[in-house]
């Protein structure tokens, strides 16, 4: 979570105002007065007049990192480390510098920032949550060793509180699931997103994306199991497949909205090319299952006829899907694999729509 200052703001006419008052009183009394030195330059902005101090680079990078220009609000972060590296906000610009690089999914250059922190970081930053940043950037490059790592040492830090500590618990199930280990994935994943709905229902602030991420990966999990099953077999043994089927999409479904319900783009995008690609795949299997052997061809005929006019409607929802997903990743501003996959599977579909295959 981005770092703010709560600075207080003095006049330059209330500041001369005091050391007049000051000095006067030193002549009266013949007491020394020791003035802290104090450093005074140029307006990082030439168009505006004045001066700037560390603080006043702080609130300028705080503003453009809430108007999302990153770039800016990373240049500004830089000055102030840069000019000011004994500042007490210091360590503040340097988290919100790692996470405005995040956003651009610079994750090397965000990680370097957060190695960059002593222990104890420093005013307004808490070390766990310097390691959970640092998690995330590892996660994104691919070492979850490392990410385990960081993300089992918060586990075992005294004083964590608990909504840290509970996210560390889903990033660590994500990073489990990255590493090829469903068990221990659902170990930590379904408490902690369990106490992250909770916390919801209780209004309490957290920070979203790990807990999106988290269902989307229990989404995948039960999204594996759904696709490894059949419809097979003739009669009975057919009807219990398909239920077998129908509920094992019903429960990678319902992951995938849990995810959606977070409201963290990425994985609202994500989710819903998912749960169309669910759709779809169930509308396929229904098609490729065994058919009537019994059947003479024009039976046969009738059957596929009437088959594929009742399963139209699953078609139908599986390109309102992918729709949808391709309008919300434009509001969102949405890009990447997730977006490319969903827009060719969605002119995939048209095209055999109007094929009728």
């Amino acid at each position: 979570m981005r770092r703010s200052t709560g600075r207080r703001r003095f006049f330059v006419p209330a500041l001369l105002a005091l050391c007049l008052l000051g000095c006067a009183s030193t002549q009266a009394r013949n007491v020394r007065l020791d003035v802290p030195p104090i450093t005074i330059v140029g307006n990082p902005h030439p168009n505006e007049p004045g001066f700037y101090d560390a603080y006043d680079l702080f609130e300028q990078g705080d503003r453009a990192y809430v108007a999302a220009q990153w770039e800016t609000a990373e240049a500004l972060y830089v000055k102030l480390l840069h000019e000011y590296p004994g500042s007490e906000i210091a360590a503040m610009a340097r988290y919100n510098l790692g996470l405005a690089l995040e956003h651009r999914q610079l994750w090397e250059r965000a990680l370097a920032v957060y190695r960059e922190f002593p222990n104890p970081p420093g005013r307004g930053v808490r070390l766990e949550e310097v390691r959970l940043r640092q998690s995330v950037c590892l996660t994104r490059l691919g070492r979850y060793d490392e990410a385990r790592a960081q993300l089992e040492a918060i586990l075992v830090q005294f004083g964590v509180p608990p909504l840290e500590a509970n996210e560390a618990r889903a990033r660590l199930g994500i990073v489990w699931y990255r590493l090829g280990d469903e068990i221990m994935a659902e170990y930590y994943l379904r408490p902690a997103l369990a106490t992250y709905q909770e916390n919801v229902q209780r209004g309490l602030l957290q920070y979203r994306a790990a807990f999106g991420e988290g269902f989307f990966v229990l989404g995948e999990i039960a999204f594996r199991h759904f696709q490894e099953l059949k419809i097979e077999g003739e009669g009975p043994q057919l009807e219990e497949s398909l239920r077998a089927k129908a509920a094992a999409l019903f429960a990678a479904r319902a992951h995938y909205e849990n995810a959606i319900r977070t409201y963290e783009p990425e994985w609202i995008i994500a989710a819903l090319f998912r749960i169309g690609m669910c759709y779809e795949l169930m509308y396929d299997a229904i098609l490729a299952a065994p058919e009537p052997t019994e059947l003479t061809p024009a039976e046969l005929a009738e059957y596929r006829q009437k088959l594929r006019a009742k399963i139209q409607p699953l078609f139908d929802k599986t390109l309102t899907v992918y729709r949808r997903c391709l309008e919300f990743a434009v509001q969102l501003n949405v890009t990447g694999d997730w977006v490319t996959q969903t827009k060719q599977r969605y002119e995939a579909l048209l095209q055999r729509g109007r094929r009728g295959v």
